[in-house]
C-alpha cells in the first residue's frame, strides 16, 4: 500500500523507465520508420496517461492526510463529561446491614393503607434472623411522603467507626436511620437560600443524596446543591 506522495512518484518513475524507456531501440535502422513513429506516439500517450494517474494518486494521498488530521483534531478537542454534584448510589426499598446482619425494609401494610390511594409504602421495618427464622424486631410508621402513594427509598449508607446509617429519601425531606442503635432522625429538609421562591409544585424536590467523606451531599430542584455534616446529622437523632 502506498501511503506517501514520494512513494507514488518513485514508483511511477521506475515504472516508466522499465516499461517504455528501456524498450526504445538504440538504433533507428533496426526497425522501419513507420514502426518507429508508432512507438514514439504510443510512448507519448502512455506517458500522458501515467502522468494523469500520478496526479490522481497525489490528490488521493492529500485527501487521506486531511482526513487523518481532522480525526486527530476531533479527538484532541473532545471535552470530558461533567460529573454531577452528588449521585444516588442506589434506590431500593430494602437494605441489608453489614454491621448487624439485620434487614431494614420500607413496606406497606394495613397500618399504612389509604382508602383513596391504596398501599402506602412508609412502614420502616427491621428484621433479624433468630434460630434461622427472620423475625421483626422493630417497626415505625413514617409520615406521609407528600402523598400516600409517594414511596420512600434508601438513598445511601454511611458506615465508619462501628456506625451504620442509612438515608431514607422522601420527596421534599429525608431521614437518617441509625441501624446499630435503632435510632431515627427527625425530618431533614434541604436548606433554602435567601429570597427563595418556589416556581411550581416540583420546587424543593430532592433529586440526589450521597455521602462524600464526612458529609452528606445532595441536590434539590430550584434549590441547587446542599450538604450536611456528620456532626449535624447526629444531632437530629432521637
Amino acid at each position: 500500500k502506498l501511503n506517501k506522495r514520494e512513494d507514488v512518484i518513485n514508483f511511477t518513475s521506475n515504472f516508466l523507465t522499465m516499461k517504455y524507456i528501456n524498450k526504445i531501440p538504440n538504433s533507428k535502422s533496426q526497425i522501419p520508420r513507420r514502426v518507429r513513429v508508432c512507438s514514439v506516439l504510443s510512448l507519448e500517450f502512455g506517458i500522458w496517461g501515467l502522468g494523469f494517474i500520478l496526479l490522481l494518486s497525489c490528490w488521493a494521498c492529500n485527501q487521506e492526510q486531511k482526513t487523518d488530521t481532522a480525526k486527530a483534531s476531533q479527538v484532541s478537542t473532545k471535552q470530558p463529561d461533567t460529573l454531577p454534584v452528588s449521585r444516588p448510589l442506589y434506590q431500593s426499598p430494602t437494605f441489608l446491614s453489614d454491621a448487624t446482619g439485620k434487614t431494614v425494609q420500607i413496606a406497606a401494610d394495613s397500618t399504612s393503607y389509604d382508602e383513596k390511594f391504596g398501599d402506602s409504602y412508609r412502614v420502616l421495618r427491621v428484621l433479624e434472623e433468630v434460630n434461622d427464622i427472620e423475625q421483626e424486631i422493630s417497626r415505625r410508621l413514617l409520615p406521609i411522603n407528600h402523598s400516600p402513594d409517594f414511596r420512600y427509598n434508601f438513598a445511601d449508607v454511611y458506615a465508619e467507626s462501628k456506625q451504620e446509617w442509612v438515608v431514607i429519601q422522601g420527596n421534599y425531606f429525608f431521614f437518617v436511620y441509625d441501624v446499630v442503635n435503632d435510632r431515627l432522625s427527625e425530618k431533614i429538609f434541604p436548606p433554602k437560600p435567601r429570597n427563595y421562591e418556589a416556581a411550581d409544585a416540583q420546587s424543593g424536590r430532592i433529586v440526589t443524596l450521597a455521602f462524600e467523606g464526612n458529609r452528606l451531599n445532595g441536590t434539590a430542584q430550584d434549590i441547587g446543591p446542599f450538604h450536611f455534616t456528620i456532626k449535624h446529622l447526629r444531632q437530629t437523632m432521637r
